[in-house]
């Protein structure tokens, strides 16, 4: 898995931009002002490796301390916990022809005016059976995701149209055309997203019950975030939408006027972070 994710390429609107990207679209868009870190990251290498033990302990890999390098106790705990997750999902809808999908590419730019290549993402693992389907993402690090985060509504949504595209539909390029297929040929599903964090000792596997309803609403919001984003390819601070949830993890935090984050309040909580940022007062 640590291969692949190093050559694969990545959408510029991804999954695991979607939160933000509902936010702030503008917030994608390059500014001569950015400052790109690409150094490796201690804590992002240690996710990879966790994703890979937690992706082969899903299909039935026994992985164990000590016998790989790296492999820590926490990393095969949670391992453990994403395959009982997921175990669990495929043997209640067995009946059903329940089928594990695990890192899928899904894209669906050419319903959002755009190409798939721009719109598009890997889902970490999903069950898929007569009449349902139920997305679950792996989150090895301390900050709480909740698993009603757009990112697996993105999912979703996106391998639903994949499957509209091999059955032969065509002209699903608004948001009333797919959420009018959607509702005439899943209303009637069951979808769940799970979000699997062993660091979150209290309750390490998390779910939510998504209706129709609210995925067409994601449909219609993911749209009017492109079409912004589609119009201005590069930063612009007017259209920038000063919100906790995505000036928090933005990097132009350091010098957009509409952020509501110091640069430095990257490991403030929400509530700590609730203040305009003037650039001049830095400090």
């Amino acid at each position: 898995m640590l291969d692949e994710m190093q050559v694969r390429g990545h959408s510029e609107v991804s999954g695991s931009k979607m939160k933000r990207f509902l936010i702030c679209p503008i917030s994608y868009r390059p500014d001569e002002r950015d400052v790109v870190d690409n150094s490796p990251k201690t804590a992002a290498i240690e996710g990879e490796r966790a994703h890979d033990i937690a992706e082969r302990m899903a299909w039935g890999e026994v992985v164990e301390v000590g016998e790989e390098e790296d492999v820590t106790p926490s990393m095969v705990r949670g391992g453990e916990i994403y395959r009982d997750a997921i175990a669990s999902c495929v043997e209640e809808h067995e009946a059903e022809g329940a089928v594990l999908k695990t890192e899928q590419h899904v894209a669906m730019g050419e319903h959002f005016s755009s190409t798939p290549d721009n719109l598009g993402g890997y889902y970490d693992a999903m069950v898929v059976w007569r009449g349902g389907v139920h997305v679950f993402d792996y989150k090895f690090g301390r900050h709480i995701v909740d698993p009603d985060t757009p990112q697996l509504t993105f999912y979703i949504v996106a391998m639903l149209l994949t499957m509209a595209r091999r059955k032969g539909v065509r002209d699903l390029d608004t948001p009333a055309s797919i959420c009018e297929w959607l509702r005439e040929n899943c209303g009637d599903f069951s979808f769940e997203q799970t979000i699997v964090q062993p660091k979150n000792i209290a309750e390490p596997v998390r779910t939510y019950a998504i209706t129709i309803d609210e995925i067409c609403a994601f449909v219609e919001s993911l749209d009017a975030a492109m079409s912004v984003w589609l119009t201005h390819p590069v930063f612009d601070e007017e259209l920038a939408n000063g919100n906790i949830h995505a000036c928090k993890w933005c990097e132009k935090r350091t010098f957009c006027t509409r952020s509501v984050c110091r640069p430095n309040d990257y490991f403030l909580t929400p509530e700590e972070c609730q203040f305009k940022f003037d650039p001049k007062d830095e400090g």
